[in-house]
């Protein structure tokens, strides 16, 4: 039986107003520790695994990054929130687990360059002792204009946290964002090479593109794009997540091995067992996955590491261990 840390995990309670999602977008409501536990049992006879903690990421909490502290609020309250699954919980937030939450990537204002550190300071002062849960911080990429991530502030703010020796997760999309998001971040990786930048979701492939893509024009760009941008940061890791959000209709778990393969068995070769951790993208994912996500995405990893040749000891690694030294 393999034991999983997953290391990609969104929580939300519906009594805060801190994020973005509203009715009836599927992301309201509650996406609570309660609901991922009820979530991510194994459904097969056969006890394949069990889930001993997750790693929790940032979910767009509402900001105003040209206000100071003030605008910043929301990402605070956010942390202090899933902190309170450790501490106690309030009315409405769900039960206490405090042994499950294995670490913390709070949301951080990069664009401010180095005056991260006042928005770090603060953050630290709200959490106290608690902070020590903090390996990470996160500002997503993917849905910002062109020229956002290589302006010198928000580099000076990359440079702030490999300074202070904390990881960050990096989230691109070549499916829905397009191949000038690696471009753009070359230039980045170039710059602040030895950040240890955690690479969400296999940058989001176009798993659209269906069976045979490797001869595709996107496919080989995107295949070369790789190549350099795990050359250019020695200390990055890769997640082996976020299928289901690039997959539409209903697909049998064959087809989406058949679709997800060729992109992973790419990571892979350069990755390895040795930096490669596995999320489940919890709840994003479970939009299109319905229930027992967890479940879901398992089965289809599983697969793939057939397909692969990767080693039972090798996968217990990339399940729960590699994330021991990417948010150390």
């Amino acid at each position: 039986m393999y034991s999983i840390v997953d290391t990609h995990v969104h929580l939300m309670a519906d009594v805060h107003d801190y994020w973005n999602w509203n009715y009836p977008h599927p992301l309201a409501g509650n996406h609570r520790l309660d609901e991922y536990a009820a979530e991510s049992h194994d459904l097969s006879t056969k006890s394949r695994f069990t889930v001993d903690g997750l790693i929790w990421i940032e979910a767009d909490a509402k900001y105003e990054i040209d206000k100071g502290l003030d605008g910043v609020r929301n990402p605070i309250e956010e942390c202090q929130f899933v902190l309170r699954y450790i501490s106690g919980t309030r009315s409405g937030e769900g039960t206490t687990n405090a042994e499950f939450i294995k670490a913390l990537v709070p949301w951080a204002p990069i664009p401010w360059g180095y005056k991260v550190q006042l928005y770090v300071d603060e953050l630290k002062k709200e959490l106290g002792q608690e902070f020590s849960h903090v390996k990470a911080f996160r500002f997503l990429v993917q849905d910002k204009p062109s020229g956002t991530i290589v302006d010198s502030e928000f580099i000076d703010g990359l440079r702030w946290m490999d300074a202070h020796n904390y990881a960050f997760d990096w989230g691109i999309d070549v499916h829905n964002g397009g191949l000038w998001q690696f471009r753009e971040s070359l230039e980045v990786f170039n710059k602040v090479p030895h950040l240890r930048y955690i690479i969400n979701h296999l940058t989001k492939p176009n798993l659209e593109l269906g069976l045979d893509v490797e001869s595709t024009e996107q496919f080989i760009l995107w295949k070369s794009y790789m190549k350099r941008i795990f050359e250019a940061t020695p200390n990055s890791y890769m997640k082996l997540s976020g299928g289901f959000s690039e997959l539409q209709g209903k697909l049998t778990s064959e087809e989406i091995v058949d679709r997800v393969y060729p992109w992973f068995k790419v990571t892979f070769d350069l990755w390895g067992v040795d930096r490669t951790i596995w999320a489940s993208n919890w709840p994003v994912c479970a939009i299109n996955s319905g229930p027992n996500l967890v479940a879901k995405w398992f089965t289809i990893t599983e697969r793939i590491f057939d397909k692969v040749g990767v080693e039972e000891d090798d996968r217990q690694k990339i399940y729960n261990g590699n994330w021991l030294k990417a948010y150390r």
